[in-house]
């Protein structure tokens, strides 16, 4: 098919192949827009977010810093590289990426969850605990971030205020099931085993 050179089209057929799992013919459609346009951040943010979901996680990396290149504060570049590095297992630079979205975006609810998800991992339960409740601050419909101090909060022995924050996130969507898997084991501490089951 022919379309007029011009690169937003491109991008936009790249995002829609993206979307529908033609990864192959979205990375084709991006490059052509890059050909027209080198200096196109949208592009190479989105070659980024389609590597990463091939698992080309290096080409990933490559793409997300190419678009922070080309714009320094570009808060979901930041992120997105932040999440490639941490599975690439890069902590200090994912830290870094998050920081820098956060830094560009304060009101960047993804940012503070994961941070607070490499901070967990990290075993900085409290500081990951601030980063979750700053998320929910932002969001406060955010699952996963109830669930995530949920868990933190047993682990620290408050059992009721993980039943709470477990509760809370059923409250917001009743079809996630690893909160009711939490409450569950969480009530059999308890000895509450009716409730349990």
């Amino acid at each position: 098919i022919d379309f007029p050179n011009v690169p937003l089209l491109y991008n936009l057929l790249g995002a829609c192949h993206n979307s529908i799992g033609s990864k192959a013919q979205a990375i084709k459609y991006f490059d052509i827009a890059i050909s027209i346009k080198p200096d196109y951040a949208q592009v190479y943010y989105n070659k980024g977010v389609t590597f990463n979901e091939l698992g080309q996680l290096d080409l990933a990396v490559d793409s997300y810093k190419k678009a922070i290149e080309l714009i320094p504060n570009y808060p979901d570049a930041h992120n997105n590289l932040g999440s490639v590095l941490q599975k690439l297992g890069q902590f200090e630079n994912a830290i870094q990426s998050y920081e820098w979205a956060i830094a560009y975006n304060p009101n960047f609810a993804e940012a503070y969850y994961n941070m607070g998800n490499i901070l967990k991992r990290q075993h900085a339960i409290q500081m990951a605990k601030k980063y979750y409740a700053k998320a929910l601050k932002i969001n406060p419909q955010y699952v996963e971030a109830y669930i995530n101090i949920g868990n933190i909060l047993i682990i620290q022995g408050n059992l009721d205020g993980g039943l709470k924050c477990f509760n809370q996130a059923i409250k917001i969507n009743p079809k996630i099931l690893e909160p009711y898997n939490s409450m569950g084991r969480v009530l059999a501490k308890q000895k509450k085993i009716n409730e349990a089951i």
